[in-house]
């Protein structure tokens, strides 16, 4: 009942909202022109964390941050397996210790600089010393060597069988540029925020988040050429409310929404011949971080009473059964999910008397839960969360904020909220990510571990886990991790979360992403059949 009227509020907003904006812009809407090769992205956020691409690691910057850089490698979702990038062709020793990495020649950076082994030495020595974001990753790399011009070899400390995933990760900017923009040491970070120079098929246009724009043009020397049909210009438009968006939508005053669309809409979007509505199931974990280290939170059997507090089947109805259940910290697409895990589920009873080992029988405490603004995927279970604590006399203050403020304050020991709502995505084949950058004690400050939980002996199941060639083993002790973090209980495991995107039908060319839903396959994306 309550999810029914929560939606039904949602719904009621939704419409006052459209009706009034529509009556506002009758005179200004403008019918859709002839085909173009511009296309208008609809985004909550324009980045405003900046574009560097070793310091912003989340999928909020993802989608700016992948048409501008590349790495050595790619990775093919559907096929499951990495793809040459910037690296031609690489090679790996016996005993795993050094990959050697042939290059492309005739690449050029947007600046005009020349694409070659040195550039790659030089920002992977840079991701180590800026020591930020996908700089963990470097932890097992020993030393860079520059073989001759285009062939370069990194020597690792220890093996690594999972090490492409790096490779993959750790973008590629022009030397160039990161030497004239060094400020005091800085490496460039600070200019990196509002510029960029990468390989990719697009060159930054214009970045002024505080304009709520960010423009893209395809970049005329990229080394794939440009024959066929391919976008000219790409805008993202940050426009915060859904309602809004989804107005504009229908309006043809934008092409696409690739955040989130709600999911009250989407089944009148899937009415409308105009657009098309992509819903799938990405490897993506919704995570209510719990602050570990400090104040009542720093109780483990009170997280887990919170955890048995949260109505998992409430929110799965709400929905619509477009989610799955969050079993453990990993999604199930993910190879090394622990298949032995229970399903989590309410049990109230179980929670008050946890409560009461945690030397809290009557409740009475009262905690702040940080969500993204206006995101109703996370809205709804907020909501619903909020309900079912004050059934034990537990107090959630529920407050919204941007999501580059979220990081910004998380990331800060002093200023992170009790709890926190979390998406991550995979990002490649391993759970790397997910298990590094959310519950490793490297991360606390630095990536998303937003709970600031350490144990120590995760810290080092995991660090094992990356070093160890048996398959068998390696799986084994990803599964101990899980069996670890679950028990600890640092955040709850609130859904699989689906992803949810509108265009309209002459945006040809997408294809979904399983493992990084935001990253935009661009380069093969094109406009036709505008204003038919």
């Amino acid at each position: 009942m309550i999810a029914r009227r929560l939606i039904s509020r949602w719904a009621v907003t939704a419409l006052a909202a459209t009706v009034a904006l529509a009556l506002a812009a009758t005179n200004s809407a403008s019918a859709p022109g002839a085909d173009t090769e511009n296309m208008t992205i609809l985004v909550r956020s324009t980045g405003q964390g900046g574009l560097d691409p070793v310091v912003q690691t989340g999928s909020s910057a993802q989608k700016f941050v992948e048409p501008l850089y590349e790495g050595l490698v790619s990775y093919d979702s559907v096929a499951r397996t990495y793809r040459p990038e910037l690296a031609e062709s690489w090679t790996v020793s016996q005993d795993g210790l050094v990959y050697t990495f042939k290059l492309r020649r005739g690449v050029e950076f947007h600046d005009g600089t020349r694409f070659n082994a040195e550039a790659v030495s030089v920002n992977y020595e840079r991701t180590k010393a800026v020591n930020l974001g996908v700089a963990y990753l470097l932890e097992p790399l020993d030393r860079v060597e520059v073989v001759d011009e285009y062939t370069v070899r990194l020597v690792l400390k220890a093996p690594v069988p999972t090490f492409l995933f790096t490779t993959f990760r750790i973008k590629i900017v022009g030397p160039t540029a990161i030497r004239a923009h060094d400020v005091r040491g800085d490496r460039a970070q600070e200019w990196l925020k509002s510029n960029a120079v990468g390989t990719g098929p697009f060159q930054l246009v214009k970045w002024t988040p505080e304009q709520n724009e960010i423009i893209f043009k395809r970049f005329p020397n990229y080394r794939k050429g440009w024959k066929g049909k391919h976008l000219d210009v790409i805008t993202y438009r940050r426009v915060f409310e859904p309602t809004t968006q989804r107005l504009m939508l229908e309006r043809a005053d934008g092409d696409f929404i690739i955040d989130q669309v709600q999911p009250q809409d989407v089944p009148a979007l899937r009415r409308n011949r105009n657009l098309i509505v992509d819903v799938w199931s990405p490897a993506q974990s919704m995570f209510i971080t719990m602050r570990s280290d400090r104040g009542p939170l720093a109780s483990r059997k009170l997280r887990q009473a919170l955890s048995y507090a949260f109505p998992y089947e409430e929110v799965q109805r709400a929905l619509g059964g477009m989610a799955k259940p969050l079993i453990g910290p990993l999604p199930t697409a993910l190879a090394e999910h622990d298949p032995t895990l229970a399903a989590p589920k309410q049990d109230l009873q179980k929670a008050r008397e946890l409560l009461a080992e945690a030397g809290y029988p009557n409740g009475g405490l009262t905690f702040d839960l940080i969500a993204i603004q206006a995101l109703a995927l996370e809205r709804l279970p907020a909501e619903l969360f909020q309900a079912a604590a004050a059934q034990l006399n537990i107090r959630i203050n529920i407050q919204e904020l941007t999501f580059p403020v979220m990081v910004v304050k998380f990331r800060n020991e002093n200023e992170a909220a009790d709890m926190g709502f979390l998406i991550v995505d995979a990002g490649g084949p391993t759970p790397d990510r997910i298990l590094f950058e959310v519950f490793h004690s490297s991360s606390r400050g630095k990536v998303y571990n937003w709970s600031w939980y350490k144990n120590e002996l995760l810290d080092r199941v995991l660090s094992t886990a990356t070093q160890t060639a048996n398959e068998k083993q390696r799986f084994e002790l990803y599964r101990r991790a899980q069996r670890i973090i679950v028990g600890d209980a640092p955040a709850i495991f609130v859904m699989e979360t689906p992803q949810l995107m509108a265009r309209r039908t002459w945006v040809k060319g997408f294809k979904p992403d399983l493992i990084s839903p935001h990253q935009l396959n661009l380069y093969d994306m094109y406009i036709e059949g505008r204003g038919r």
